[in-house]
Parts: structure tokens; C-alpha cells; sequence
């Protein structure tokens, strides 16, 4: 099963919280998993007020969105109100060679053509506009079916010598992913460079 981050931009949050509930259903219907469940964890802050959030709140939401993400496999953002934490999440989820889908609404005000994220250059970055629930559906289910686990995978064996080993489990608790993932960054960010 594949593990998406989904998140959203909060600034317009109760206007955008139906296209994000929608999102959130097509990834349920595609049997993935949610690593960062956006509207369940605005929801559970909405009865706090946003001014009212401490620094140490923050810091939180910080470990925690960045923890899922780095349990997922893709990262799906909806970027119709485009805000600095979206960005951000999209910077490092690129950093991290990990593939991310950027969607918005043409059917709005905001002029995304001219948005900073078409001039990223990244094997790892797709953008997609819709106009209609169904365009959304298609954008999401074509990135989840390539990037799906169960498509393309294959496995070997690996020997480690003791240090070897010992730094891939180092570096794995260091940055609080699995061995796996840790080797599978290691690969991925060759991969980028050549």
C-alpha cells in the first residue's frame, strides 16, 4: 500500500476544506495510506484559534508533519492558495527525492501560471491543474498508479561489512527513517545527480 502526505495550504482553509475532504476520499478509494491526514489535523486545531497557538505548538506540528513525511512514499499537496508552508513541504519532500504532486484549481482567481514552483527542475516534481472533482481524480490516480509499490518493484540481497552496517543503522535513527528508506534516499539522490 502505497504512504501519501497529503497536505494543504491553511490559509483559506474552511474555503479550500471541501476540495481537501475530496482528496482525501480519491486517496481512500485508491487503497493508499495517509501518512499526514490534513483535514483531521486542522480540524483537531480549528477549536484553538490559529493566534493563539504557542511556539512549542508549532514545533509539534513541525516534528510530526515531518516525521510522516518521512514515512511516505509520495507527497501530494494542494496548492490552489499557494502559502509558504506548501512550498516549504514541497522543497523538502524534493530534497528528499521524494515524488510530489502539486495541484490547483484553474477555476480560481489566483494566477498559478506564474507561480515559483513551474521554475523547480526536479525528477521528482509533477504539477497538475483541474478544473472538475473528475480532472482531480485522474491527476491523482495516474501519480499514485506510477509511483505505486506494488508496479515495478524488485529485490536483491545486500551484505554490509560491520561499519557499513553500522552507519546505515546510525544514519537511519539520525534522520528517523528505516534502513530501507535510508538506502533507498541514498540511491534516489545518486540518481538525481547523474
Amino acid at each position: 500500500m502505497l504512504k501519501v502526505f497529503f497536505t494543504g495550504s491553511a490559509r483559506e482553509y474552511s474555503k479550500m476544506r471541501p476540495i481537501y475532504v475530496e482528496i482525501t476520499n480519491i486517496l481512500q478509494r485508491l487503497n493508499t495510506e495517509l501518512t499526514w491526514h490534513l483535514v483531521k489535523s486542522v480540524d483537531e486545531k480549528i477549536n484553538k484559534a490559529i493566534h493563539e497557538l504557542t511556539v512549542e505548538d508549532w514545533q509539534k506540528v513541525y516534528r510530526n508533519m515531518a516525521n510522516a513525511m518521512n514515512m511516505s512514499d509520495v507527497v501530494i499537496l494542494e496548492n490552489t492558495t499557494s502559502a509558504f508552508s506548501t512550498g516549504y513541504i514541497a522543497g523538502v519532500a524534493i530534497s528528499k527525492a521524494i515524488p510530489t504532486l502539486v495541484l490547483h484549481n484553474v477555476n480560481t482567481q489566483h494566477t498559478f501560471k506564474t507561480s515559483f514552483i513551474y521554475g523547480i527542475n526536479s525528477p521528482y516534481l509533477t504539477v497538475e491543474a483541474y478544473r472538475t472533482v473528475n480532472d482531480l481524480y485522474l491527476s491523482i490516480k495516474r501519480f499514485i498508479e506510477l509511483y505505486s509499490q506494488e508496479k515495478d518493484t524488485s529485490s536483491f540481497h545486500l551484505k554490509l561489512s560491520r561499519p557499513e552496517k553500522r552507519f546505515v543503522d546510525q544514519m537511519a535513527k539520525k534522520l528517523n527513517i528505516s534502513k530501507i528508506q535510508f538506502i533507498r534516499k541514498l540511491i534516489k539522490d545518486q540518481m538525481i545527480r547523474h
